[in-house]
């Protein structure tokens, strides 16, 4: 797998397990706040458990497609700040790519003479 495509697959997996982290947090919230003896508020804990797994899973993930350590991920114990954080830190593996040389990534035939017959 190339570099590219492991960013991206990095990227997109760090995208689905914050936002699932969160609707977890959610539903884990509002099922904590049930009153009475119903097992929803055990429930609800598990839940809050699982996104706070997932939500560092998530930001390890997204400092590992940028470029850092899964370690970095430990700044979002800030929660949303921690991850506008993480936003803004420059992306390393962009820095490192060799710079374009042209608009493509191909050598294309110079056209404006006209078509060639041999």
């Amino acid at each position: 797998m190339s570099t590219l495509q492991g960013k991206k697959s990095l990227q997109r997996s760090s995208n689905m397990m914050v936002l699932l982290a969160i609707l977890l947090g959610l539903g884990g919230a509002a099922l904590t706040s049930v009153a009475g003896d119903s097992p929803l508020p055990a429930f609800g804990a598990a839940l809050l458990l699982a996104a706070i797994v997932l939500w560092f899973w998530g930001l390890a993930h997204y400092c590992m497609s940028k470029g850092y350590g899964g370690s970095l991920a430990a700044i979002g114990i800030l929660g949303i700040i921690g991850l506008i954080i993480l936003a803004v830190l420059p992306d390393k593996l962009k820095a490192d790519a060799p710079p374009v040389m042209s608009e493509t990534n191909y050598p294309r035939p110079d056209i404006s003479a006209g078509p060639t017959v041999d």
